[in-house]
């Protein structure tokens, strides 16, 4: 992909069929769409919740601990996930008193990045070929600044 550096410019300095045409329909076209979504999710979500609220006031329990309610020709479900998670702290508190910490444990060695950084500005021959592990990424971000010039800030 060619990159190529560019003067910003105002909307007074743009090419008129640019800034008239389909760019500032589109434009105008985007930001009522993104506020349309905007509020429907909000009320998708206050659907859900409402719904959910009846569900738990009225549904049956399945096998599972599933809630269910039927609606029409719809069953509206409240599905229930459980996790199970490991208190990490109690369970090496136990293996210590028990004695066996030293069976269960796993020791990581990796790298301290800071660490390395330090010793890169410390020790001047290393920090070009510390330079050299870097990599750089590049990512965009797409937005419509409303009411604003480029080079107001």
């Amino acid at each position: 992909m060619q990159v190529r550096t560019i003067k910003p410019v105002s909307n007074d300095e743009a090419p008129q069929d640019v800034v008239a045409g389909d760019l500032d329909r589109l434009v105008r076209e985007y930001l009522n769409t993104k506020d349309m979504a905007s509020k429907l999710n909000a009320r998708l979500d206050e659907m859900k919740q409402a719904i959910s609220k009846k569900i738990e006031e009225s549904g049956y329990e399945d096998e599972k601990g599933n809630l269910w309610l039927p609606s029409g020709n719809h069953q509206c479900k409240r599905e229930k996930r459980v996790s199970i998670q490991l208190d990490e702290k109690a369970a090496e508190e136990w293996a210590r008193e028990e004695g066996i910490w030293d069976d269960i444990k796993v020791v990581q060695e990796r790298l301290d990045v800071d660490k390395l950084a330090a010793i890169s500005w410390e020790v001047k021959e290393y920090a070009e070929k510390v330079e050299s592990f870097t990599k750089e990424k590049i990512t965009w971000a797409f937005k419509v600044i409303e009411g604003k010039a480029y080079d107001e800030s």
